[in-house]
């Protein structure tokens, strides 16, 4: 009986807290990316050639696979909610928080 009380209280108290608008960010990108050739991955000798060559004393593997760069742009819109506590508790702090992958901001 205790425990469904306190329960209760708890979540009436959550509920009263905040106060919160949803939103949408938009963002346009552009990003500078390299292009490189085609690793052979057919079988074991193909893995042997890459392991040697990407350990190779002196030499850079990457600058010998790049073949050119490419420049990829995209915009997007970032959903987002900002939450502030209810008049009665001030504060200056805005804490920045994100989900986990897989979950949403619900």
């Amino acid at each position: 009986m205790v425990v469904s009380a306190f329960a209760t209280l708890l979540l009436a108290g959550v509920a009263a807290a905040k106060t919160c608008t949803n939103f949408t960010i938009p963002v346009d990108i552009s990003s500078r990316q390299g292009l490189f050739r085609e690793v052979p991955t057919a079988g074991n000798l193909d893995a042997t050639a890459f392991a040697q060559e990407f350990t190779k004393i002196g030499q850079n593997y990457t600058a010998v696979l790049l073949q050119d760069y490419q420049t990829l742009q995209g915009s997007y819109k970032i959903s987002a909610k900002f939450c502030t506590p209810d008049s009665g508790s001030k504060s200056s702090v805005v804490q920045l928080l994100t989900h986990g992958i897989g979950f949403d901001k619900t």
